[in-house]
């Protein structure tokens, strides 16, 4: 995380239904969304801005849905869910923002496994396969259309005198991703963001 080098595992495909836990960071750190105070974030417009979008995603994108998150002074940890496809659906993704992206990481010898597996398997502490969705975004896809969209919010705010000015870009390039394989690990890492305020 500190070199910012990129951990995504080369053939895997991040259309795959799961669950991501991410973690995106300012451009140079720099606290940008409020103040810990007694162990407690205390949000500020542009903090305020951000997680109103950050909760928005399973309204605009609909394959995906949002669990645990935080948002932090200069960071934002969140604990995303890529859905499995439903027969008949169609796709996951509103025509208006379809392939404003390019699609990555396509592994086209991936298993097939159907979520009733997924469900067994996180019952009994085994770790969870992937299921392929028609999803025609990836995570990484949502990723910079999610710093796209704050970005411009945030200009306007800071154009509003109600923002602080930042430095060139106002998130460091690429972001941290985790594929979360089991329950135990779910488990650990909604804790750890959870308690991320009193550890700051």
């Amino acid at each position: 995380m500190k070199n910012r080098k990129s951990i995504r595992l080369k053939e895997y495909d991040y259309t795959l239904s799961g669950y991501y836990y991410v973690t995106i960071k300012t451009y140079n750190k720099l606290c940008l969304f409020g103040n810990i105070n007694d162990g407690v974030m205390i949000k500020n417009i542009a903090g305020e801005m951000i997680e109103k979008i950050w909760k928005e995603i399973p309204e605009f994108y609909n394959g995906f849905e949002i669990h645990e998150f935080i948002i932090m002074p200069n960071h934002l940890h969140g604990i995303i869910e890529i859905k499995p496809s439903s027969v008949g659906s169609g796709s996951h993704v509103r025509p208006e923002t379809h392939n404003k992206f390019p699609k990555i990481f396509k592994n086209t010898k991936t298993n097939s496994f159907n979520e009733q597996t997924n469900i067994d398997r996180i019952r009994s502490g085994q770790a969870w396969e992937p299921v392929p969705t028609d999803n025609t975004i990836s995570l990484w896809d949502l990723m910079c259309r999610f710093k796209t969209m704050t970005t411009n919010k945030y200009i306007k705010l800071v154009k509003q005198n109600n923002a602080q000015r930042f430095y060139r870009f106002l998130w460091q390039r690429s972001y941290y991703e985790h594929i979360i394989r089991n329950k135990y690990d779910l488990h650990r890492i909604k804790k750890y963001i959870r308690n991320n305020p009193e550890n700051w």
